[in-house]
């Protein structure tokens, strides 16, 4: 999928609410494209949860989402003139980083691939607890 239709997909699930969680946790079983999109799911809150809905919430608590985005980075020896290599990261846009930077100079994505402005998994980690919290009261 691309950019612009994982864009175009989030705006219609938003717009027409079409918010199905049994749905969402088979996209996080699919490419980065696809649970990007669960991410966005995940994030959205609807007017009543089913039971099914609750416990595919609880099967993500804790670091679930995490895991499924890990760092995408290839760490490599950067090659100076003058002095003996040091490790650097690539980002997918190919721009090379200090190892120490969290994001990159050249694109601003991070070394997961998103962007500042993206919907993180931490981000929705904490949605998703705060919903499952309600749960229980």
């Amino acid at each position: 999928m691309t950019t612009l239709q994982v864009k175009r997909i989030n705006a219609i699930i938003t717009s027409f609410n079409f918010i199905d969680y049994s749905r969402a946790i088979n996209l996080l079983q699919s490419n980065v494209h696809a649970r990007r999109i669960a991410l966005k799911i995940f994030s959205l809150d609807k007017d009543w949860y089913s039971k099914e809905e609750i416990a595919i919430l609880k099967s993500l608590e804790g670091n679930a989402l995490a895991k499924l985005f890990p760092e995408i980075v290839k760490v490599e020896e950067s090659k100076g003139m003058f002095s003996s290599g040091k490790e650097v990261w690539r980002c997918e846009c190919g721009h090379t980083n200090n190892l120490d930077n969290s994001n990159c100079s050249s694109s601003t994505r991070d070394k997961r691939g998103f962007g500042k402005k993206s919907l993180k998994s931490e981000e929705v980690q904490e949605i998703i607890i705060h919903k499952t919290f309600n749960f229980h009261s």
